[in-house]
């Protein structure tokens, strides 16, 4: 599996996550987190390969900038817990890191180990 993670705030804002896998893709790559899964296509005997087409799932009127904030408040009163681990938040920093580190040098970088 391979994954792609973007986020562009200098040009239009964009931002897109997609995961590769053998049995197809799937993306999130609007504000509205429209959901995309494109499955793998059989082979043609002779010929170009012909993208499936995506089963879309959109979850209208969700917002996910108010849903993150509904969660941290209701952590911080203590109402339940925030729905992400402090060890995945880490977790998240040390890969943004090593993105970081991976386009200095030119070359993959392993993500480091969280305390």
């Amino acid at each position: 599996m391979s994954a792609t993670l973007y986020c562009s705030l200098v040009t239009a804002p964009s931002y897109r996550f997609a995961v590769y896998g053998t049995k197809g893709s799937v993306e999130l790559a609007t504000p509205e987190l429209e959901f995309r899964f494109t499955p793998v296509t059989e082979p043609p005997p002779t010929g170009r390969h012909r993208a499936s087409p995506p089963e879309i799932i959109e979850y209208e009127g969700f917002n996910g900038l108010a849903a993150e904030l509904e969660g941290f408040a209701a952590a911080v009163k203590g109402e339940r817990s925030y729905p992400i681990t402090a060890e995945e938040i880490l977790h998240g920093v040390a890969a943004f890191e090593a993105i970081v580190r991976s386009a200095a040098l030119g070359q993959p970088v392993k993500v480091s180990q969280c305390p």
